[in-house]
């Protein structure tokens, strides 16, 4: 028996503005069973965004697949890290995350230095989770192959 096994996770398109939960809902209950105990708990659990822009370059790239978690973590936990963020309005955003406590605002910072910081209230975001992992199609041919 080989150790190889499949995963499926569901994709959030730019286009959606729910919460990544509701996609777990969404799915039929028989593969969220079966698809890492979903039945038991909405949170800690991974799903997946194809980035959309450079704003992140040279870590993250465009079409790059990020692997997300939804988690509730506290803005404390997030800071330092690299999240995708839904700002009201539904406007998603993947940047570094920065929260200060005492004034309630965070600030989304992209790596790309041609792009300006966002600074937003708490309530100005629907949601935040982290960014665990990238997975990124090696392009054979630009390497010659």
């Amino acid at each position: 028996m080989s150790g190889l096994f499949a995963l499926s996770f569901p994709l959030l398109e730019d286009a959606e503005s729910k919460d990544p939960h509701e996609l777990f809902r969404a799915m039929d209950e028989k593969r969220a069973k079966w698809s890492l105990g979903l039945e038991k708990s909405l949170f800690n659990v991974p799903f997946v965004y194809r980035m959309k822009d450079d704003s992140m370059a040279p870590l993250i790239q465009p079409n790059d697949i990020l692997i997300c978690m939804a988690s509730r973590l506290s803005p404390r936990q997030l800071t330092g890290k690299p999240v995708l963020a839904q700002i009201k309005g539904g406007e998603l955003a993947v940047r570094n995350f920065n929260c200060d406590d005492e004034r309630e605002v965070c600030l989304l910072t992209a790596l790309n230095p041609s792009l300006s910081p966002i600074l937003l209230e708490w309530d100005a975001l629907e949601w935040v989770h982290p960014v665990v992992g990238i997975y990124r199609e090696i392009d054979y041919k630009s390497m010659g192959a």
